[in-house]
């Protein structure tokens, strides 16, 4: 169950604008978040309405739901922050189902 982010954590936000295939890797310990709600899956309320970015603002959480990456490979728990500029992918919530991620220089 994520933390409540608004006194726990924070969202990474960024005023350049993104494709909503790009994906930012994130160390944190919530959820998965995604800006672009055509490309969730099976959306449901999500019972926090508000996040807080780093830099403090409040942002609204629509839903959540899950969204394929690849083909075989999709990821659930994903919230939907429309005021998000890149979709954040948690490695602790991949490494939680046994993947791992790999940085090469």
């Amino acid at each position: 169950m994520p933390k409540d982010i608004t006194t726990s954590g924070k969202a990474f936000h960024t005023s350049t604008a993104s494709n909503s295939n790009e994906w930012i890797i994130d160390s944190g310990d919530l959820n998965h978040m995604i800006f672009d709600n055509l490309c969730i899956q099976s959306l449901k309320p999500f019972e926090q309405h508000i996040i807080s970015t780093t830099n403090g603002t409040p942002s609204p959480v629509i839903g959540e739901g899950s969204v394929t990456l690849i083909q075989n490979i999709s990821l659930d728990s994903v919230l939907v922050v429309l005021t998000l500029n890149h979709n954040l992918l948690l490695v602790a919530q991949i490494t939680h189902f046994a993947m791992y991620f790999g940085f090469l220089a």
